[in-house]
C-alpha cells in the first residue's frame, strides 16, 4: 500500500514520505523516515524536528544572503562603470535645474527644510547630491538605495505570508536602474517613498498590540509620512488600508487609513502652517520634484504603485481563498480548480527552489532591462561635455568618436571644436567629424539655449571677449542657480576685469559649497596677498587677450568678432584656428590660403592637414602653383587629392562618387567635404 492511500489509524494519517499529519491536523517530520504517533513522541524526536527546521531555515538564509549579495555588487559595478554617476551629477544644470538641488551648508539653509511638509526629505537628497561627482561613492549610494527597496518588498510579501526571496523583490531596484540610466535625479522621488515604506513597517509592529495602538499609530505615524516625505503619506495610507481590508480583514481601518491620507495635507499644510491648498496636495498626492523626474515622471510612479500593487497581489489569492472556505463547500470539480488555483498562486510566489537558476536569469533579466533603457547616445554627448568642463580633451575627443551623428548639435559640436583646438588637432581632424555646411555651429553668439550659456560663457571667456562671459554666466546663475562651477567661473570673470570685492563675494559663496571649501578659501588667501592677480598667469593671459567694446559688434557678424581680437593680440592663436576653421565650413578655401602667411607667426611647424587642402582646392580652381616655400604640402597629401579627382573623373554620377570616395579613405578629408558637404565619414 502507498503512503498516500494509507490512511487513518492510530491516531495519524500519511501525507507523504517522512510526513505525516495528526488528527488534530499537525504534522510530525522525521529524519529516518520512521512513523511516530504524537503519543509516543520523545524530547529526541522534537529535538530532531527542530534541527530539521532550523537546518532548513539556514539554507534558506545562506542562499538568500549569497544571492542578494552578487545581485548587488553587479549592480554597484553597473552604476559605476556603465551609468558612471559622475554624469548623472554633471547634467544637473542641463536636463536637471540646479536649484532644484542646490545644497550649501550652514543652519541658514537647513531652516526652511525643518519649517515645511517634505522638506526633511527634499534637504536630504540635495546632501547626497554632491557625493555623485565621486563615481564610487555615488553608485553605493544608488546601490544601498535599491538594496532598501529590495528589504520593503520582502517586508510587504512576509507580511502577506509569503516567502522571502521572490524575484519581485528585485523589480524597484531595476526600476532605478531605468531612472538612473536616463540620467536623471530621482534621490527625491526614492527617498520619500522609502520613508512611507519605513513608517509602515513601524505601523506593523505598533499594530500588532491592538486596535487601540493600530488607530494611534496610523494617526502619529501618518502625520510624520507627510511632514517627513511629502508625498510619502499617500503611500502610506494605500498599504495600511490594503493591509486592512485583505489581511486584517477590518474594512474601517482601511477607510480610515485613507481618510487620514486625504486630510492630513489639509489639516497640517493649510490649517497649522497656513500653506496654499493646491501646493499641499500637490506635494502629497503628486510624484514629489516633478521636475527632477523630468521626462520620467513614468517610471517614478511606476515605482510608486509597485508596492502597493505586491502587497495586493501577494494577499489577494489568500483572501479569496478564506471567503470560499468560509462558504458551503462547492461541488468536486470547483474545489479542484479552486486547488490548481492555489498551487498556481503558490508557484507563482514561491521564492527557495532553483536559486542558483533564479539568480542568473534576475541577473540577466535586469541587465538586460538596464541596458535597453540606458541612455546610450546622450551619455557618450554628457561624458565628451563633462571631459570638456574638465578640461581633459583628449578624453573628450575619445568620447566624441562614440557618438553617432544623429547626436550632434550645437553644444556638442562646440565641445568638439575646442577639444580639437586644445589638443592641436583642430586643423588636421576636424572633418572627422561631422559638421554642417554654411553653419558655423560651434558659434556662441546668440545663445538660444538655456542650458549652454554656461558653455558660451566659458568658451567667450577663453577666447578674450570677457564681457560676453559674464553676460552669459549671470544669464546661466539666473536660470540655474549657484552652481559652484558658476561661483568660480564668476569669481575669475571679476578678477580679469579687477574688481576683487566682487570676486570675494562669489568665493564666499562658494565655501558652503561641499567639496569646494578648501578651493574657495585658497582663492580667499591669494585675494588678501594679491588683491587684483597680478601673478596669476591665466589672469595675465586674459586680460591680454580681453577684447575693449566686445558687445557692440559681436551680435553683428562672428568673423568680424575673430578678426578684432586678432587685430587687438595678433597672438590670440585661438581666435586665429576658430577663424580659419570659420573659412573651412562655410567653404572659403581662398580666405584659409590667405591666412597661411600667418602660420609661422603662431609657431607652426608644418600646414595642418586641412588647410593644406584648402590652399590646394584654391590654387587649382584658380590655376595658380602650389604653394611654396619653408611650409610644403604633404606628398600624402597630394596623394589624396590625386586620388579624390580621379574617383571624380572616371565617376559622374555624385552618389557612386560619394561612395567610391568614401571606400577610398577620402570621408574625413576637407576635399570630400567641400565636394558632398558630408564629414565624418
Amino acid at each position: 500500500m502507498t503512503p498516500s492511500g494509507f490512511r487513518a489509524f492510530g491516531g495519524w494519517d500519511i501525507i507523504a514520505p517522512g510526513r505525516i499529519r495528526s488528527k488534530s491536523d499537525r504534522a510530525v517530520d522525521t529524519r529516518d523516515g520512521r512513523l511516530v504517533p504524537n503519543f509516543l513522541k520523545t524530547p529526541m524526536h522534537e529535538a530532531a524536528e527542530a534541527a530539521d527546521r532550523l537546518d532548513v531555515t539556514r539554507g534558506r538564509t545562506w542562499r538568500g544572503q549569497v544571492e542578494t549579495g552578487v545581485f548587488f555588487l553587479l549592480y554597484y559595478l553597473y552604476v559605476w562603470l556603465v551609468i558612471d554617476p559622475r554624469l548623472i551629477h554633471h547634467t544637473i544644470g542641463i536636463l536637471t535645474p540646479y536649484h532644484a538641488v542646490s545644497f550649501s551648508t550652514g543652519a541658514a539653509f537647513f531652516q526652511p527644510f525643518a519649517s515645511r511638509p517634505g522638506g526633511l526629505v527634499e534637504y536630504v537628497a540635495r546632501l547626497l547630491s554632491p557625493f555623485f561627482c565621486f563615481g564610487w561613492v555615488g553608485a553605493l549610494i544608488v546601490t544601498t538605495l535599491a538594496w532598501t527597496t529590495c528589504r520593503g518588498v520582502d517586508v510587504l510579501t512576509g507580511r502577506a505570508g509569503r516567502p522571502r526571496g521572490m524575484v519581485i523583490r528585485y523589480g524597484p531596484a531595476v526600476l532605478l536602474l531605468v531612472l538612473f540610466g536616463k540620467y536623471g535625479h530621482p534621490l527625491q522621488i526614492l527617498l520619500s517613498l522609502l520613508v512611507g515604506l519605513a513608517c509602515f513597517a513601524l505601523y506593523l509592529r505598533i499594530a500588532a498590540r491592538g486596535a487601540g495602538q493600530a488607530a494611534a499609530a496610523l494617526a502619529v505615524l501618518g502625520l510624520a509620512a507627510y511632514y517627513v516625505g511629502g508625498a510619502a503619506s499617500l503611500l502610506f495610507a494605500v498599504l495600511v488600508a490594503i493591509d486592512s481590508v485583505l489581511i486584517r480583514r477590518q474594512t474601517l481601518m482601511g477607510l480610515a487609513a485613507l481618510l487620514v491620507g486625504l486630510a492630513m495635507p489639509w489639516l497640517v499644510g493649510g490649517v497649522l502652517l497656513h500653506l496654499p491648498l493646491g501646493r499641499t496636495y500637490a506635494e502629497s498626492f503628486l510624484v514629489p520634484a516633478p521636475e527632477l523626474a523630468l521626462w520620467n515622471w513614468r517610471y517614478a510612479l511606476a515605482l510608486y504603485l509597485y508596492f502597493p500593487a505586491v502587497l495586493a497581489g501577494a494577499a489577494l489569492p489568500r483572501a479569496v481563498l478564506a471567503r470560499r472556505s468560509a462558504r458551503p463547500r462547492p461541488p468536486a470539480s470547483s474545489v479542484a480548480d479552486s486547488t490548481r488555483a492555489a498551487r498556481g498562486a503558490q508557484s507563482f510566489w514561491r521564492g527557495a527552489s532553483g536559486w542558483s537558476m533564479k539568480l542568473a536569469g534576475v541577473c540577466l533579466a535586469a541587465g538586460a532591462i538596464a541596458r535597453l533603457m540606458l541612455h546610450t547616445d546622450g551619455m557618450e554627448a554628457f561624458r565628451c561635455d563633462y571631459y570638456c568642463q574638465h578640461q581633459r580633451w583628449a578624453e573628450a575627443l575619445a568620447s566624441a568618436a562614440k557618438m553617432p551623428e544623429h547626436s550632434y548639435d550645437s553644444r556638442h559640436n562646440r565641445n568638439l571644436m575646442l577639444a580639437l583646438y586644445h589638443t592641436g588637432r583642430l586643423g588636421d581632424e576636424m572633418f572627422r567629424y561631422p559638421q554642417a555646411p554654411g553653419v558655423v555651429e560651434y558659434d556662441m553668439l546668440e545663445g538660444k539655449d538655456s542650458h549652454t550659456y554656461f558653455q558660451e560663457s566659458r568658451f567667450f571667456l577663453e577666447l578674450g571677449l570677457v564681457n560676453e562671459a559674464e553676460k552669459c554666466a549671470h544669464e546661466a546663475f539666473a536660470l540655474e542657480g549657484d552652481m559652484p562651477a558658476m561661483l568660480q567661473h564668476l569669481a575669475v570673470i571679476n578678477l580679469v576685469k579687477h574688481r576683487p570685492e566682487t570676486a570675494r563675494v562669489f568665493l564666499n559663496a562658494l565655501r558652503r559649497k561641499p567639496f569646494h571649501r578648501r578651493a574657495a578659501e585658497s582663492l580667499l588667501r591669494r585675494l588678501d596677498e594679491d588683491p587684483h592677480f597680478e601673478s596669476d598667469p591665466r589672469v595675465r593671459h586674459l586680460r591680454r587677450c580681453m577684447a575693449v567694446e566686445d558687445r557692440a559688434f559681436l551680435i553683428v557678424n562672428y568673423e568680424a568678432a575673430l578678426l578684432r581680437l586678432l587685430e587687438q593680440n595678433s597672438d590670440n592663436r585661438m581666435a586665429f584656428e576658430l577663424l580659419l576653421a570659420h573659412y573651412l565650413c562655410i567653404a572659403r578655401p581662398d580666405k584659409v590660403a590667405e591666412n597661411l602667411r600667418h602660420l609661422a607667426r603662431f609657431g607652426y611647424r608644418r600646414i595642418p592637414r586641412h588647410f593644406q587642402e584648402a590652399a590646394l582646392l584654391h590654387a587649382v580652381g584658380r590655376g595658380e602653383p602650389l604653394p611654396a616655400g619653408e611650409l610644403q604640402l604633404a606628398p600624402e597629401t597630394l596623394a589624396g587629392a590625386k586620388a579624390f579627382f580621379e574617383i571624380l573623373k572616371q565617376t559622374p554620377d555624385r552618389d557612386r562618387a560619394f561612395q567610391e570616395a568614401v571606400g577610398a579613405g577620402l570621408g574625413d578629408s576637407y576635399f570630400f567635404y567641400y565636394r558632398f558637404g558630408k564629414s565624418g565619414l
